[in-house]
């Protein structure tokens, strides 16, 4: 048998030794890959146990590894174990994508960002580090940050929950959309947060949802709408998809009980509350891309994209007459990339143009905000006193309206 091996020509050897050398390479990347995808979530499990017994929280760390950023794990269904919640400011590198403040709290207010996360902040921590470190230093930590997605997100906003079986007492709920398609329900305490449902599930990256009751209105790139109930979340009640229907914004008005929804085909388009089309309003020549309805609840407030001031405008709808009450140009040079009401009569525009202002019924500029460090504007909110904007950066900057002054930066000047 030797000598038949040795009489085999030395190329075929060669091709033998090649063929075994793949094996072998193949063998040892597969053992790698199931030891990286398994054993992590063993060695993570261990790792809060270690956490436990000795004190120590490094070793409880359980992180997602997405494009250079690193968040806590959250489960698909149950809680976070508390042990391994580790919190981070976002990386210099993400874009904090939309605020919204805590309902019923003038302190607290939560992010989303692009890199898939997101942050709840509490405004006095952030006053407070940035008084201590003499407007330098690192971003603020947040009081809570979790993992949404391996896609960006774009909108988080609190929600209701005493209607629903998925209540329960103390909890905080957020509602996340993101660029994976998915509206996600979360539950959230001081230090944690579990996801509690997907709410519904499209195609295409989600960029706009609202409520109404237990139902929810969420509209995606893919040209759908999709009505759902918490009682059946993922469960579509009714869906409509229409031809260049890129969704771009939903609001729900409680008085009338209609979703306003924008669109990139530049029309207005009315749903009632089991997403029957009640009318459609042409909204003008450029694409509406932020709205919100204004304090007295009978006008949504919309604001387009455009990079003149001849193409940037601001609209008011009349819910009452279903008309354009208003419009004005040469109110930005930008996209209005956020809308928000203060009072029953004033609205506060964010653009990409780096301007915040505060505007009136008549849509006359009643005050304008000056950011320490210019940049685009992605979004802002009203909480209390206080008008809370988020920009690149990612930057968070607070101010008091009434005054006009900045009373919170993060990060502070000189820090990132």
């Amino acid at each position: 048998m030797s000598a038949s091996l040795d009489r085999l020509p030395s190329s075929l050897w060669d091709n033998l030794l090649t063929c075994l050398l793949s094996a072998v390479l193949v063998a040892l990347r597969t053992v790698v890959l199931w030891v990286f995808v398994f054993g992590n979530n063993d060695a993570s499990d261990m790792g809060c146990a270690s956490s436990k017994s000795s004190g120590g929280t490094k070793a409880g760390r359980a992180y997602v590894q997405s494009g250079g950023l690193q968040s806590p794990v959250a489960g698909e269904e149950g809680q976070l174990d508390r042990r391994c919640v580790v919190v981070e400011p976002p990386r210099a590198e993400d874009i904090l994508t939309h605020v919204s403040c805590l309902p019923g709290d003038s302190q607290r207010f939560v992010c989303a960002g692009m890199s898939g996360s997101c942050y709840v902040y509490d405004l006095d921590a952030i006053r407070q580090e940035k008084a201590g470190k003499a407007n330098t230093g690192p971003p603020a930590v947040p009081a809570q940050s979790w993992r949404v997605s391996n896609r960006a997100v774009s909108r988080v906003s609190p929600f209701g929950l005493s209607h629903s079986k998925y209540a329960r007492d103390g909890d905080l709920a957020f509602l996340t959309c993101a660029g994976d398609g998915a509206v996600v329900l979360w539950d959230s305490s001081k230090s944690s947060a579990s996801r509690r449902c997907t709410v519904a599930q499209h195609k295409l990256a989600v960029t706009a949802a609202a409520w109404s009751g237990s139902r929810v209105l969420s509209g995606s790139r893919d040209y759908t709408l999709k009505l759902t109930d918490l009682e059946q979340p993922g469960v579509s009640l009714t869906e409509k998809k229409i031809p260049r229907n890129v969704v771009t914004g939903i609001v729900h008005a409680p008085v009338q009980d209609v979703f306003v929804q924008l669109s990139e085909d530049l029309q207005i388009r009315i749903w009632d509350k089991n997403l029957e089309l009640v009318q459609t309003i042409a909204g003008g020549d450029n694409q509406l891309i932020s709205a919100c309805l204004n304090g007295g609840g009978t006008e949504v407030l919309c604001g387009t994209k455009g990079f003149s001031e001849d193409t940037v405008e601001l609209l008011a709808l009349d819910l009452r007459t279903m008309t354009i009450r208003n419009r004005r140009k040469s109110i930005a040079t930008q996209n209005i990339e956020a809308l928000s009401p203060y009072g029953d009569d004033h609205t506060l525009l964010g653009s990409k143009d780096g301007s915040l202002k505060l505007v009136d019924h008549d849509f006359c500029v009643a005050k304008e905000f000056t950011l320490d460090h210019v940049a685009p504007v992605t979004s802002c909110a009203v909480m209390g006193d206080f008008l809370v904007a988020t920009t690149f950066g990612p930057r968070i900057t607070a101010f008091n309206i009434e005054s006009g002054d900045v009373v919170a930066v993060s990060p502070p000047d000189g820090g990132g």
